[in-house]
């Protein structure tokens, strides 16, 4: 990821601030960001391969931070990974718009660290950019977006719990920390708790429902751990909307569809919407202190399963 370091016009302080996170749940796809005027720490996840099915394509992205301009806004919200759908408003994100109304100063050690401990991250170095999370959480512990990177970390080593324990602070500093929310579904979907893990994943969906993960794990859970073939389907056809140009879940969508046959069902006929109904079901609460307080340190989340 590129960071980039500018003076921030009124404190002369430094901040950092990236514009966009890409993640896809199939082929590694590189998380892509921009800084541009505030801090916008979010977590690098490297993906796991959990089930060698379709939930292991699906990767979490890392947190890299949260305040951003309104351009790095105007950006996020328009940004769909795939071909460019020009018969659909994009929809809002409003984990970036909270970053951009409520952007955050972080010191310059503070700053170095945390991306000092991304690259650890990517190196798959985890004790190190452990340590040097616990140093960023010590000197500002409402950014969210490094207690998401600390849970990446330790479910990589198969401490769920654990990883349960760091997305519940994740989501107390900030309940809009989509990628929090996100990464929460899949450990509940690892230890089982299934019927969690869509209300999770809904969550995530409810901030932005143009977060493509979000559907493809959707997707997987409804199809290999709920039995929801028709729903299912339809998650994958979000995804695709938004993911055009992904031909493995186009296999996984084809081969769903078989499923669907042979269950004696009838394929749902397509229709170029994203699911959205049950999003309405599990809309976040923003209380007025997450309003004015920080907000996180999220990067996109993605690593799902090669379809468990």
């Amino acid at each position: 990821m590129l960071f980039k370091l500018f003076t921030n016009a009124t404190g002369g302080r430094q901040v950092l601030q990236p514009t966009k996170l890409i993640d896809s749940r199939i082929s590694t796809k590189a998380v892509v960001m921009a800084i541009t005027l505030a801090l916008w720490l979010s977590a690098c996840s490297s993906k796991p391969t959990e089930h060698e099915s379709q939930e292991n394509g699906v990767t979490t992205p890392l947190v890299v931070d949260e305040s951003i301009s309104k351009e790095s806004l105007i950006k996020g919200n328009d940004a769909t990974e795939g071909t460019p759908q020009s018969k659909r408003e994009p929809a809002i994100n409003l984990y970036l718009q909270q970053q951009a109304d409520n952007p955050i100063i972080v010191a310059a050690n503070v700053l170095k660290d945390y991306q000092q401990a991304i690259s650890l991250m990517e190196e798959k170095k985890w004790p190190q950019a452990q340590a040097l999370f616990d140093q960023v959480i010590l000197a500002q512990p409402q950014l969210s977006g490094s207690y998401v990177n600390k849970a990446i970390i330790v479910k990589q080593e198969g401490k769920l719990l654990a990883a349960q324990v760091l997305l519940n602070k994740a989501i107390a500093a900030n309940s809009l920390n989509l990628y929090a929310h996100h990464l929460q579904g899949k450990v509940y979907r690892l230890q089982g708790k299934f019927e969690q893990a869509e209300q999770s994943y809904l969550a995530a969906l409810a901030i932005w429902p143009d977060f493509a993960e979000a559907h493809a794990s959707m997707a997987i859970l409804l199809e290999l751990y709920r039995g929801r073939l028709l729903e299912a389907h339809g998650y994958y056809c979000s995804y695709l909307l938004l993911n055009s140009d992904d031909e493995e879940v186009k296999r996984w969508l084809a081969g769903l569809e078989i499923k669907i046959k042979r269950a004696g069902l009838e394929i749902p006929k397509a229709v170029p919407t994203l699911v959205e109904a049950q999003i309405a079901e599990a809309s976040v609460e923003l209380n007025s202190d997450d309003e004015q307080s920080i907000d996180n340190k999220t990067a996109p989340p993605s690593e799902e399963p090669n379809h468990e």
